[in-house]
């Protein structure tokens, strides 16, 4: 359950499940929920990193696992690594 509270300047949110699991410490902290669904830290990912999911749980990774980059200089032909479906020049 999610309460409003206005002090007279401000609205505020409140939760008391957020408030009895306060995991957030650090700045860049974000909750997810663990495997049995409770409230859980993550701290922030290194820059340039992206929330991604892993097929169970959030997690900092690289929006793009399956790329690779390729330069040349002048013309060339490259083929395609299996597994790749798009290419970006």
């Amino acid at each position: 359950m999610v309460t409003v509270v206005y002090d007279g300047t401000n609205f505020q949110l409140k939760s008391r499940a957020l408030e009895e699991a306060n995991v957030i410490t650090t700045r860049g902290d974000i909750i997810r929920g663990d495997t049995a669904g409770a409230a859980e830290r993550l701290a922030i990912g290194a820059a340039g990193m992206s929330l991604v999911s892993d097929g169970t749980d959030a997690v900092w990774g690289f929006p793009f696992k399956n790329y690779q980059v390729f330069s040349t200089a002048g013309v060339d032909t490259f083929n395609t690594p299996a597994g790749v479906t798009k290419v970006a020049v």
